[in-house]
């Protein structure tokens, strides 16, 4: 009876993972390539279950790998980033990584068995930025499959002590304060742009997102969160360092050119954000 149910859950999660493969390189705007397919379907075969992709596809997936794996006495894998994609934008970070590790009784705790650097470009947005470690995972997936199943893949401890953690974001956090300086307001909104909820101001009342913006060199000593329009009409708003050109914007999750809503809105040189 318990082997029959071990198999049960051994197919059901073959093809969770596959399908979750398939939804997540949907969000990530590629197509799932087959050689990523069959090595995951050949590691769940061969004993090997992937708790970061099982975590990130299904809930229900994790249930049944899980029960899978303390059935078998099989190994439970996992993908580690280097911080959550959004507090990496946010801090400003020029790299981030992504380790294939074991699993133990500790969230992302076990010893490495890849590892990859994942630069990060000024331009990254959080979706860029994800599509990135998602290819960065498949290489060390390609390149350790061989290895896990052959049983030779390397285990090198994780060294602890140099660990830091990174809590959740809410779309709250997304608020600009426009007196932090311009380049932090810069990576807030590109951490958090569409399709995350966004960042956001408050204008006349009502809440404005910035859905893409770009530093500019005004300094005329305008107090943080004042507009001036530039000669195409594009709204400057004046931080506590520098400006921030608002290039796309939108209220209640529209996008369009700063250029248009500040037409289109009235909007005057001199006029602030709502301080909150």
């Amino acid at each position: 009876m318990l082997a029959g149910l071990v198999v049960v859950l051994h197919v059901l999660a073959v093809f969770l993972l596959v399908g979750g493969i398939v939804a997540r390189d949907t969000l990530y705007g590629r197509a799932a390539r087959s050689d990523d397919l069959a090595a995951i379907a050949g590691l769940v075969a061969n004993g090997a279950l992937f708790e970061g992709l099982v975590r990130a596809s299904s809930g229900a997936v994790l249930v049944l790998g899980l029960a899978a794996a303390a059935a078998r006495g099989w190994p439970i894998l996992g993908f580690l980033q280097g911080a959550p994609v959004n507090w990496v934008l946010v801090n400003g970070e020029t790299e981030t990584g992504v380790t294939l590790h074991y699993m133990d009784a500790k969230p992302d705790h076990g010893d490495i068995v890849s590892q990859r650097r994942v630069p990060i470009d000024r331009d990254d947005t959080a979706l860029t930025l994800t599509r990135k470690i998602a290819a960065a995972a498949g290489d060390a997936l390609r390149e350790a499959y061989p290895l896990l199943v052959a049983g030779t893949a390397p285990r090198r401890p994780q060294e602890h002590r140099a660990s830091s953690y990174f809590g959740g974001r809410k779309p709250a956090d997304g608020e600009i304060d426009w007196r932090s300086d311009a380049d932090s307001i810069r990576n807030l909104v590109r951490a958090v742009t569409a399709p995350w909820p966004g960042a956001f101001g408050f204008f006349r009342g009502r809440k404005l997102f910035v859905w893409r913006a770009e530093t500019h060199a005004l300094d005329d000593g305008s107090p943080a969160g004042e507009i001036q329009l530039s000669q195409a009409g594009t709204p400057i708003v004046a931080t506590g360092a520098g400006a921030l050109e608002l290039l796309e914007v939108g209220e209640q999750g529209a996008h369009e050119a700063g250029a248009s809503w500040a037409r289109r809105s009235g909007i005057v040189t001199g006029e602030r954000f709502d301080r909150r």
